[in-house]
């Protein structure tokens, strides 16, 4: 003879996985608030950017409309412009870090504005191959940046393990 107890229901464990989160399309062509506030946030947080740029440009207007070529263009370097290039590069450097959020790619392209400004100084032709070298030099800076950032991150995961 057997005896049967009843048995009690059993608990079941809880998941230890991470519950996936309920993610729902956005359409395309229509931005969703969610994305536009911390992107709008974001802007008005480097909103100094655009301000030292506007006064960077108002530098090169006031320079350009009192002060004579002549007077600084050998400065350091021969018919190089240099103060002039400088304020170039660097109101370049400010806009395009506002513009895009990253000061390294702001550098970037600030010295790539740089170098066409000086090339156009020294009165080099402007030739499809001088523009394809610029540009080259712009690509390979990228690509550079963006190994050196990928190998960063991948040393500290493994350090991070």
């Amino acid at each position: 003879m057997s005896i049967v107890t009843p048995q009690q229901p059993t608990e079941k464990a809880r998941s230890r996985l991470k519950k996936e989160l309920d993610v729902k399309p956005v359409h395309s062509g229509t931005r969703s608030p969610v994305t536009v506030a911390p992107l709008l946030k974001r802007y008005l947080k480097h909103s100094p950017l655009l301000i030292i740029f506007v006064l960077h440009v108002l530098t090169i207007w006031h320079v350009m409309t009192t002060i004579a070529p002549e007077s600084w263009k050998d400065i350091v370097l021969p018919s190089s412009f240099l103060p002039m290039l400088l304020l170039i590069t660097s109101a370049s450097f400010f806009l395009a870090s506002y513009f895009f959020l990253n000061t390294g790619r702001g550098f970037r392209i600030a010295v790539t504005i740089g170098g066409y400004f000086f090339l156009k100084f020294q009165k080099v032709e402007m030739t499809p191959g001088v523009i394809v070298f610029l540009v080259a030099f712009f690509v390979s800076l990228e690509l550079t940046a963006r190994l050196l950032s990928v190998i960063k991150n991948r040393r500290s995961k493994k350090n991070n393990k």
